[in-house]
């Protein structure tokens, strides 16, 4: 129902004034591009867009949160401040698989601002995250989840009236200072349509980004013996708001590999390339890292293969894939030795974590 103004309301919200359009005619039109989460490949796509509120949703244990940690990983490795309001684990989760990605300790406790609210959000509560984001730059915000984030309100996500609301007052304010919002959500349980959130379509309505439906015929499991496992997962645009993807169009796999000691990799691929790093050549890969690590000094490629059997038992075609690999991910660089040989040396610029 619309509220009737009254004598003692001479005037009415700015917010429905006419808005001047001269300032924004009188310079370049640029449409928005996303610029959040690269896909690896050159030229670089990305998933997100800052200064819009994203959003990824798909089946518990999907792997979700693991696409929302490679994006915080991938800032952070560039030197930028991200933000993670964890409604659903703790800090010891999201150090672990930071670091099993082969983030820098010293470049987590700098740069990630984690909270991990148990009461409901106030506007003092948002100013504050509004006052960090612009504060430190911070380029990146992950609400893990939005469920959980509604339940700590008493809002019902069925309710447009409540959901509708609160998705406004609290997230436009937060992308309107700059980063890129990401809200976690569940998918919609009678699965008629995937690409909706459960819940209310206001949910939907409120991205002013993209969103995304995260599905997969073989998610991330931990290794139960000696071998790594690998899972995948399906990125699908169920929304694009500026039109740099088309709805129900695979966009990417994300592969992830799991190592028995704790570590993973992580990479994100473009929908139409079909890619050939099975988990032997990123075993292979690990292998050489550690070996250059460990020698602390520039190896020849035979030095280097000699050092990788040590920890990896594999054909010689498969060490030089893995050594490739490391070289490619930028954990191993190439530096010439005697008479033009190839020599590789570990990059000190990244840390193999020791995660039990």
């Amino acid at each position: 129902m619309i509220g009737e103004q009254t004598s003692d309301e001479p005037t009415f919200p700015d917010s429905w004034r006419r808005v001047d359009l001269r300032p924004v005619l009188a310079g370049t039109i640029t449409l928005p591009v996303p610029t959040l989460l690269a896909i690896d490949v050159i030229p670089r796509r990305h998933l997100f867009y800052a200064g819009a509120i994203n959003g990824v949703h798909g089946d518990s244990g999907i792997g979700k949160s693991i696409i929302a940690t490679i994006a915080l990983a991938q800032e952070i490795n560039a030197g930028r401040h991200v933000m993670l309001v964890d409604f659903e684990d703790n800090e010891l989760t999201i150090c672990a698989r930071m670091l099993s990605m082969l983030v820098p300790r010293d470049a987590i406790a700098e740069y990630l601002h984690y909270h991990r609210p148990v009461e409901p959000v106030t506007t003092n509560a948002r100013d504050h995250i509004i006052e960090q984001c612009v504060t430190y730059g911070i380029s990146l915000v992950v609400i893990d989840s939005l469920g959980e984030a509604f339940g700590l309100q008493s809002i019902n996500e069925d309710l447009d009236a409540e959901v509708g609301p609160y998705l406004r007052l609290m997230f436009r304010p937060i992308a309107e200072a700059g980063p890129a919002i990401l809200l976690i959500d569940h998918s919609t349980k009678s699965k008629d349509n995937p690409l909706y959130p459960s819940g209310s379509k206001r949910k939907r309505a409120a991205i002013t980004g993209a969103s995304y439906f995260i599905s997969s015929d073989s998610p991330p499991v931990k290794p139960t013996g000696a071998e790594p496992t690998e899972g995948r997962l399906k990125v699908t645009c169920a929304k694009d708001r500026h039109g740099t993807y088309r709805q129900r169009e695979h966009i990417a796999t994300v592969s992830v590999v799991s190592y028995p000691d704790g570590a993973m990799s992580c990479k994100v691929w473009p929908a139409d390339i079909e890619q050939d790093r099975t988990a032997g050549v990123l075993l292979a890969s690990r292998a050489a890292v550690r070996a250059a690590k460990d020698a602390n000094r520039p190896l020849s490629q035979t030095a280097l293969i000699e050092a990788m059997r040590e920890r990896h038992k594999a054909r010689r075609e498969s060490l030089i894939a893995g050594i490739e690999d490391a070289v490619a991910s930028g954990y191993l660089r190439e530096v010439p030795g005697p008479r033009n040989a190839r020599h590789f040396h570990y990059n000190h610029l990244s840390e193999v974590p020791d995660v039990a």
